[in-house]
């Protein structure tokens, strides 16, 4: 899902995709980063932290966790109740 994100919306080279690969390795800046979170909020109704996402020592695998969490919490919300 991330990588898809990452290829396709933000043009992110597939070669660069590892899990310890920072945002500043992939060559996303805080602007992107951001985009990304937008993005990730419209397809799964799940809300970031803007200043968490702009970040660029986060890795791509820790990013990752985060928004599984998110996504976790999410489905585990009463609907209404967010």
């Amino acid at each position: 899902m991330l990588v898809t994100k990452l290829t396709q919306d933000l043009g992110v080279d597939a070669a660069l995709i590892q899990p310890e690969a920072t945002f500043a390795d992939l060559e996303v800046d805080s602007l992107a980063a951001l985009e990304l979170g937008v993005i990730l909020e419209e397809d799964f109704k799940i809300k970031f932290d803007l200043e968490e996402l702009r970040r660029e020592d986060m890795t791509l695998g820790q990013f990752t966790r985060h928004v599984e969490r998110l996504l976790a919490q999410a489905a585990s919300t009463p609907a209404g109740a967010a």
